[in-house]
């Protein structure tokens, strides 16, 4: 006669414990990937308004100093300009910041804008040296000026 071995029905308990612990593992791993993620984000999300805030600092100066520049006569005019070209430059500067850190061409504001008015600067610069007066790239500076705060108040 045979005897045959009673076969135990389902997992042994081993096996199930060792189940539970691997699912329990599993479970927490998830948790620190949330919790990472989230973490991550909210850093992300912070960065993002630390450089929306510091653009549209830089836009609101450089605006400020503009109206000055028609009043103002000789080297108070190179200041200001100077100082505009600094705002402006620091523009480009956080959006490239914002394009490194977020990437896929993310920027803050238009860069075109930011070189149009770079450029009215420079045309501004080039007039005032040859002591002409400087209307229309005032001007065009103006209009870029307002372009970049348009931006700027559309950014969340």
């Amino acid at each position: 006669m045979y005897s045959y071995r009673r076969q135990p029905e389902g997992v042994s308990r081993k096996t199930r414990d060792i189940l539970i612990l691997v699912i329990c593992v599993l479970v927490v791993l998830n948790a620190l990937q949330l919790f990472n993620y989230q973490t991550t984000m909210s850093r992300s999300v912070a960065l993002r308004e630390t450089l929306v805030a510091r653009v549209r600092q830089d836009i609101v100066s450089a605006r400020s100093i503009a109206p000055q520049l028609s009043r103002s006569g000789g080297s108070n005019t190179r200041r200001w300009l100077s100082q505009t070209r600094q705002y402006l430059y620091g523009i480009t500067q956080l959006n490239e910041l914002t394009e490194t850190i977020f990437g896929g061409g993310q920027k803050l504001v238009p860069q075109s804008a930011v070189d149009a008015a770079i450029a009215a600067v420079d045309s501004c610069e080039a007039l005032e040296q040859e002591g002409v007066a400087f209307d229309t790239p005032m001007n065009e500076l103006w209009k870029q000026l307002d372009t970049l705060q348009a931006a700027a108040d559309a950014l969340n």
